[in-house]
Formats: structure tokens, C-alpha cells, sequence
């Protein structure tokens, strides 16, 4: 049978419509799986955002805020809806401002994660901070001109306190904050470098408190660490800013003086300017508990001299030259050196 050709155009044309119903129908269908699917991404973005600790800022490259997520609005300058559409120049000051587009600047130019750290007083306090900054392409397709960067803020202040805190006892003795031995003997060791270096002379000075294992044995520790930390306000003051004071043990004080001088006669003059002023801040009676306690030193000194000195032969004359003036009857100083010692009570 023989099929005209009006029925064949006809037949050609119900079947392209039927091609465009079907396309359309296809078209429909995956544009819904992309709707679902874009929806199914959002949620979790929104799930991830809603227990994120951090907080992310999109910024332009002339610093709008575009875009925050995250659910910790504390650690924000302000509210989110506030600062979306503001800019960086307008909300923080001249200097912190400019240090904040310094940032998003270099991470544009390099194309490259820039991790930092920067303090920030926001609604939850002061805190440190850890920021992370990346680039972001197209994030706004209708205006593909315009780069943007992703702030990560993360904070980080408990974790900067601890690190602190294990400083503080890895350096410094709990119960005076004074430096530790371990402190002391890297500050010691500086000196004898630059001793050393510009063959010049330092001193140390070693201070026991007279009888004080005494007041322990009959008062018990408690009164004992009370005047152990009142020893410790009183000589404090008596150095110098750059001098150190460190606590190493018992009722052990030792001094190290950062003046360093061309000879040993100078050195010795400072040294036993130090030592009276710190025997003179003893003199005094302690108060505590409606009682009154006489506390006194005897302090060793040591030159800190030569090519081949080490921290603990330092260390080790001072302690000699302490027990030397603990048999001169305490409350004295004396240096390890019998003959400087000669030369300076001579000088004075």
C-alpha cells in the first residue's frame, strides 16, 4: 500500500512533536533530580554549617562581606545580618583594617591558603584566633569579574592559654613565678656566650636563706611557702629590669646579672653593690599570721669568666662561695674567689 506523501509529512511531524514531548518530559525530569539534588546539598551544607565550630566569611576582593555560615555568631564583630553588605574599612579600625585586606590581597595574588593567627575583641570577648583564607572562583555567576575569598575563623584562645599554662611550668617555679632552673641555665648560658664572644666578665650570685629549714621543721611547709613567696616579692625589686631572679629549689635564690664588664674588679664592685642591696631588702621582718618571722641570707658569687667556663661550674663556684659565708657566720656574701674577695673588701 502506498503512502501519500501528505501522510508522510504528517507522520514526520506528529513524530518530531512526540521527540519534543519526550525531550521536554526528559528535560523536566532532570531538571527535578537537579532541584532535589541541589536541595539535598543545601541541607547538608546547612546541617554541616549549624555544628561547625568555625566561622566562614566570604569577603569580595574589596572587602564586602558577601556571605557567612557558621553557627557560632559570637565570635563576630557584630551580627551576621549587620555585617553582609558592609565593608571591612567601615566596621573595624584604620590599622586592623588594613591589616585584614593585607591578607585577603596576598592570598588573590598567590592564589595560595594563607594561615595566620590575630587577636580580635568580638561579642563573645577578647579571643585569638586562627585564620585560614582561600580563594573562591565563581562564586557569584552572574558577575564572574568579582573574586572573592573564604575567611575560616577559628578560636583558639583555650588552646593559646594552655600552651601558656605548660610554659609557665616548664619554665617557672608554681610557687613564686619566678624563672625555674631550666630557665635560669638557658639565660646563663646566653651570658657565657656573649662573655665569651666579647671577652668580657658577668657574675652570678647564689642566695641561701640562713636557718629557714628551721622554720619549715617547726611551722610546717604552709607557713614556710608563705615566706618563701613574701622572700620573693622583697628581693624582686632590688635588681635590675634586665637582671634575672630565679627560684631553684627549697629556699635557693639565684641571681644573674645581665651587666656584663671589661674587667673583674668592676664586675666585683657591681656584683657586691647587688649583694648588700639584697642583704639590706632582708633586714626587715616578715609579717604573717600576727606573728613576725627574721629572715637572712648568705649569698655566694661568681664571676662568670674565661674561654672554657660552663653553666654548671658557674653555678657550682657560687654554691661553694655560699657555704663560705654561711661559715663567716651568715648574713654575708662572699666570692668563690678568696684573693677578689681580699681586693674588694679592700676597695670598700
Amino acid at each position: 500500500m502506498k503512502i501519500s506523501k501528505g501522510r508522510i509529512d504528517l507522520i514526520e511531524k506528529f513524530t518530531h512533536l512526540s521527540s519534543l514531548a519526550i525531550e521536554k518530559e526528559r528535560s523536566y525530569f532532570r531538571e527535578k533530580n537537579l532541584t532535589s539534588e541541589l536541595v539535598r546539598s543545601n541541607d547538608k551544607l546547612q546541617a554541616l554549617t549549624n555544628v561547625m565550630p568555625d566561622i566562614g566569611i566570604v569577603i569580595d576582593e574589596k572587602g564586602l562581606y558577601v556571605d557567612i555560615y557558621g553557627s557560632e555568631e559570637q565570635l563576630l564583630f557584630s551580627k551576621p545580618d549587620s555585617l553582609i553588605g558592609q565593608y571591612i574599612k567601615d566596621i573595624f579600625p584604620v590599622t586592623l583594617s588594613k591589616s585584614i585586606m593585607s591578607v585577603i590581597d596576598k592570598t588573590l595574588s598567590l592564589n595560595q591558603v594563607q594561615i595566620f593567627e590575630y587577636e580580635l575583641n568580638v561579642q563573645k570577648g577578647d579571643c585569638i584566633f586562627e585564620g585560614r583564607t582561600s580563594v573562591i572562583n565563581n562564586y557569584q555567576p552572574d558577575q564572574p569579574h568579582k573574586k572573592h575569598v573564604l575567611w575560616m575563623a577559628r578560636d583558639i584562645t583555650a588552646r593559646k592559654l594552655a600552651e601558656k599554662q605548660i610554659k609557665q611550668l616548664a619554665f617557672y617555679d608554681p610557687l613564686t613565678s619566678l624563672p625555674n632552673r631550666r630557665l635560669l641555665t638557658d639565660r646563663l648560658q646566653t651570658v657565657i656566650e656573649k662573655v665569651v664572644r666579647h671577652q668580657q666578665v658577668g657574675a652570678l650570685l647564689f642566695l641561701d636563706l640562713d636557718d629557714f629549714k628551721r622554720i619549715n621543721d617547726s611551722l610546717g611547709h604552709t607557713i614556710g611557702d608563705q615566706l618563701l613567696l613574701m622572700v620573693a616579692k622583697r628581693l624582686a625589686p632590688v635588681l635590675r629590669d634586665s637582671d634575672t631572679i630565679a627560684r631553684i629549689g627549697g629556699d635557693e635564690f639565684v641571681i644573674l646579672l645581665e651587666t656584663l664588664e671589661e674587667n673583674e674588679t668592676d664586675t666585683g664592685n657591681d656584683a657586691t653593690t647587688v649583694a648588700k642591696k639584697l642583704i639590706n631588702s632582708l633586714a626587715y621582718p616578715f609579717q604573717l599570721n600576727d606573728a613576725e618571722y627574721k629572715i637572712r641570707g648568705s649569698i655566694g658569687i661568681s664571676l662568670i669568666e674565661g674561654h672554657d667556663i660552663t653553666a654548671d661550674e658557674v653555678l657550682k663556684r657560687a654554691d661553694t662561695a655560699m657555704y663560705r659565708s654561711k661559715k663567716l657566720g651568715g648574713n654575708c656574701y662572699a666570692f668563690y674567689d678568696p684573693a677578689l674577695q681580699h681586693i674588694i673588701d679592700q676597695r670598700l
